[in-house]
C-alpha cells in the first residue's frame, strides 16, 4: 500500500507573523492595564516629602485621616498635584487636585469615588 501523498503547502509570512502577533498584543495590553498603576507608585515614590503635607488636604476635607494616598499627577510647570485619598470606608476614598498660589496651596477640585457617572483610572479598591 503506498501512503498517500498530501501536497504540501509554502509557508507563508502568516505562519511565523501570527504567533508573534498574539505575544505583541497581549504584551500591549498588559502593558495598557498596568502602566497607570506603575507610574502611579513610582510618582508616589518620588515624592512621599509630600505625602504629610497632602493628608492635611484630606483631613480638611473628611475629618478622617487616610489609610493610603496615590499621588496621580505632580506638575511642577503648572504647580498642580492629583492625588487620591483612600480610606478604609471606600465611601469616603476621593480624587483631589490643588493649585500653588503664591505660597499656599488650594483645593481646586475635588471628586469622590462613589460619585455616579464617574470613572476613575487607575482604580484603587
Amino acid at each position: 500500500m503506498k501512503p498517500i501523498d498530501t501536497p504540501q503547502r509554502e509557508s507563508t509570512w502568516l505562519d511565523y507573523f501570527l504567533p508573534l502577533a498574539n505575544e505583541i498584543i497581549v504584551f500591549f495590553l498588559l502593558l495598557l492595564i498596568f502602566f497607570p498603576y506603575l507610574s502611579t507608585e513610582i510618582k508616589t515614590f518620588l515624592h512621599r516629602d509630600s505625602i504629610s503635607k497632602l493628608e492635611e488636604f484630606c483631613l480638611q476635607t473628611t475629618n478622617t485621616k487616610p489609610e493610603n494616598i496615590k499621588i496621580i499627577q505632580f506638575s511642577r510647570p503648572r504647580s498642580e498635584i492629583k492625588f487620591y485619598c483612600l480610606y478604609k470606608d471606600k465611601n469616603l476614598n476621593l480624587e483631589i487636585t490643588i493649585n500653588q498660589i503664591g505660597d499656599n496651596w488650594r483645593t481646586s477640585q475635588q471628586r469622590n469615588f462613589n460619585q455616579p457617572g464617574s470613572f476613575f483610572w487607575p482604580f484603587y479598591i
